[in-house]
């Protein structure tokens, strides 16, 4: 019967009680989910209501178990019509199972679609992090791997020029034996757009696994990565933009983590979060993206203030 936006009051098992706001967009006889931020505090949010998978080999008839938001096991019913690769989409009511919704085939990677194109501004910062011996920092895990991170990723159209960046300057150091890219995002939106990402690493570059899924970053923590490239944080925001941009400098304690702004405030803003977050064995540094020094910059450059937290 309660009505968002209140506060709710909720017991813990250690008979603590702590107290949070109800999100807007919950919905009676709606599970929420309750859950500790990297500083100490509490967020609650509403569960997801759809979920994509790329469908795997499989016949009409078969039952998967695939993994579903908040890494809930799902069971899935292969209906008729579906091929192996098609994009498969299930939604659900409020406090109802998930519903097959529909499918959608994935292009052929055979060639790189147009709006994959990366902004010549993020080539820029890519070539930065070799300038600066930046790239020499990012570690391998103790099975030759190297992990990337992409939050707030969107339609993650800079998949390709990283791919081949990482595959390059990264794989070709002795001992590499691959990467994993994860990339997250708050929409769900892009489901489309990450298969694509996702089918065209597969083919043409097999020792890089790319995975892009849904996260909220003001809760759910990012996973460990020794690069992390933030491209346009909204720090100016204040707010959750505090647990993000902490979760993403704890999250690279080992290696570099990258942001990239608009605007010089938001650079600050950046400087001084990341300044409250990051390890005592690392320096935040700043510079202009060198892309700026030979083109004029508009009223809103992209990817003008560069951020840089580097583990020493």
């Amino acid at each position: 019967g309660l009505i968002p936006p209140c506060v709710l009051e909720i017991p813990l098992a250690n008979d603590e009680r702590v107290k949070v706001c109800m999100p807007e967009s919950a919905q009676e006889g709606e599970t929420l989910r309750i859950t500790q931020r990297t500083d100490g505090s509490w967020r609650v949010s509403a569960s997801a209501r759809k979920h994509a998978f790329v469908l795997p080999d499989c016949s009409a008839g078969d039952t998967l178990r695939i993994l579903g938001p908040d890494s809930h096991p799902l069971a899935f019913g292969v209906p008729k019509g579906l091929s192996p690769g098609d994009l498969v989409t299930l939604t659900r009511s409020v406090g109802g199972p998930w519903c097959f919704d529909g499918a959608r085939a994935v292009p052929d990677v055979g060639g790189l679609p147009m709006s994959s194109a990366a902004d010549p501004q993020y080539m820029a910062i890519l070539s930065v992090l070799l300038d600066r011996g930046y790239v020499d920092r990012i570690p391998f895990d103790e099975d030759g791997m190297a992990h990337i991170s992409v939050p707030f990723c969107g339609p993650f159209h800079e998949y390709h020029a990283l791919c081949d960046f990482v595959s390059k300057h990264l794989l070709s150091r002795p001992g590499a034996k691959g990467a994993i890219i994860t990339a997250t995002e708050v929409s769900d939106r892009y489901h489309y757009d990450w298969a694509i990402a996702e089918k065209w690493c597969k083919r043409f570059h097999p020792q890089i696994k790319l995975q892009a899924y849904v996260s909220d970053l003001s809760a759910d923590p990012l996973p460990e990565a020794g690069l992390v490239l933030g491209i346009h944080p909204e720090a100016t925001k204040g707010g959750c933009w505090f647990q993000i941009v902490g979760s993403m400098v704890q999250s690279c304690s080992i290696g570099v983590c990258v942001f990239a702004t608009f605007y010089e405030v938001e650079m600050k803003t950046v400087v001084n979060m990341a300044n409250m977050y990051r390890a005592s064995n690392s320096i935040v540094e700043t510079a202009e993206n060198p892309y700026y020094e030979t083109n004029q910059p508009g009223p809103h450059p992209p990817m003008r203030h560069l951020v840089f937290v580097v583990s020493i």
